[in-house]
């Protein structure tokens, strides 16, 4: 049943590749819904959506990737740097930093990252990265509509492929809405969701 189906899961495919240029929407899966291991979802997470234009102008880790990459700006004068720097200073920790030279360092690594993926052209898989090849990738969720949209894990490096223009980066589906229609395969959840992933590639290569 593919109620019962939790992620990452080795039945699934690990991975699909996209143009994140096709990708229009972003929605954060929060609260109950964000702790759900099941892939199939219910609830209203999928209409609290933002477009990409708004995402791109609102959100630091976009706003400062840019800067990041091309080092112009110092740390401490980047947006995600205030902002978390904000966090840490009214909470006591931002992202599990509990010191200013934490986040400097962490910012420090984000820019590594661009600056890796920019010269290497491109993002590599888990797998190809040596590591687990389910879970850790870029995360999107498929709303009740059947649009692919981002979630909140791996903004960072979505970003950066925004910026560089990258026309395949691989994402894994790690959220459907239980309303979404899909085609029934050999009667088995397995075959059937691996079909709509791969649906899912095709529409937004």
């Amino acid at each position: 049943m593919l109620e019962s189906l939790r992620v990452p899961n080795a039945s699934l495919l690990p991975c699909i590749h996209i143009d994140p240029l096709k990708i229009e929407f972003k929605c954060n899966l929060r609260g109950a819904v964000q702790v759900q291991r099941t892939l199939m979802r219910g609830g209203d997470w999928d209409l609290a959506r933002k477009t990409f234009l708004e995402v791109e102008a609102t959100d630091p880790r976009y706003i400062s990737c840019r800067e990041l990459l091309e080092g112009n700006t110092p740390i401490e004068q980047l947006e995600e740097f205030r902002q978390l720097l904000a966090r840490l200073e009214q909470r006591g920790e931002a992202r599990g930093m509990k010191t200013h030279e934490e986040l400097r360092r962490y910012m420090l690594a984000v820019q590594g990252l661009y600056r890796q993926i920019s010269d290497a052209g491109k993002l590599m898989t888990q797998s190809e990265l040596g590591r687990c090849k389910y879970g850790g990738e870029i995360n999107c969720a498929v709303s009740r509509d059947g649009i692919l949209m981002k979630t909140d894990d791996g903004n960072h490096r979505f970003a950066i492929a925004r910026l560089l223009g990258l026309r395949s980066v691989p994402v894994q589906i790690s959220a459907v809405h239980v309303d979404v229609k899909y085609e029934r395969v050999n009667n088995s959840a397995v075959a059937s969701i691996n079909k709509f992933f791969l649906d899912m590639q095709c529409a937004y290569s």
